[in-house]
């Protein structure tokens, strides 16, 4: 017995750049000032054969379609061996966006591939499309301090078990590789502006090192927090 059967397929990966074969993004993350009217990222198919259908959005930390953002083209093909520009625009209202601290969202791209002719003819057929997500920072363009200083504000604490660093800047903080005395606590924490992690420790120590991404998706390494 013969069946007509699709079967879409959602992958979803949170590592960015390379979401399907041939298929990248121009960037690990978005800055997007709020006193800019857009911002933009480019998307590469460097496949030399096949065509990709390519959907995008924007969700919130909970992973909730954000409506006041509208991406444009939100649906269309990307020919094999080009590139194209997604853009992206807030249409709501800045005015109830913070003013003093970055507000985080997320920018998603699905790339579904395009079937061959051989492969329409089957009766089964399995399509698998990828999605990626990257971070989305919407920052105030009147903060009173540099985005690249961030991390040199970090405040160290240990009670007991438990790590606590305390981020005082009005910036996300990406860290990865945390380590006490050169035994690592933790791959990778992201701090809200004010905000504060707390990580489970084994061991206690004076020496509490860690990396950061920075706004270019850079990973700065030997970094010291204070305690």
């Amino acid at each position: 017995m013969k069946f007509n059967l699709l079967i879409l397929l959602i992958l979803t990966f949170i590592i960015p750049s390379a979401f399907a074969e041939g298929v990248s993004l121009g960037a690990t993350r978005l800055i997007y000032p709020t006193d800019k009217s857009q911002t933009a990222i480019k998307i590469f198919n460097n496949d030399k054969k096949n065509n990709f259908l390519v959907q995008s959005w924007v969700t919130d930390k909970q992973g909730n379609k954000v409506d006041d953002f509208i991406v444009t083209p939100p649906l269309f093909v990307l020919n094999a061996n080009t590139d194209s520009v997604l853009r992206i625009v807030y249409a709501g209202d800045k005015n109830k966006l913070p003013n003093d601290r970055e507000e985080l969202f997320y920018f998603n791209a699905k790339v579904i591939p395009s079937l061959s002719k051989e492969e329409q003819e089957l009766n089964n057929s399995l399509l698998v499309s990828i999605t990626t997500k990257i971070k989305l920072f919407i920052r105030p363009n009147d903060l009173n301090s540099e985005a690249s200083d961030a991390a040199k504000t970090l405040a160290c604490q240990l009670n007991g078990k438990t790590l606590q660093i305390k981020n005082t800047s009005p910036y996300y903080v990406n860290m990865v590789n945390v380590s006490i005395n050169n035994k690592e606590v933790s791959k990778a924490e992201t701090i809200a502006p004010f905000g504060n992690v707390s990580i489970a420790i084994k061991s206690s120590g004076s020496e509490i090192k860690y990396s950061f991404i920075n706004d270019y998706g850079v990973q700065v390494n030997n970094n010291t927090c204070k305690l």
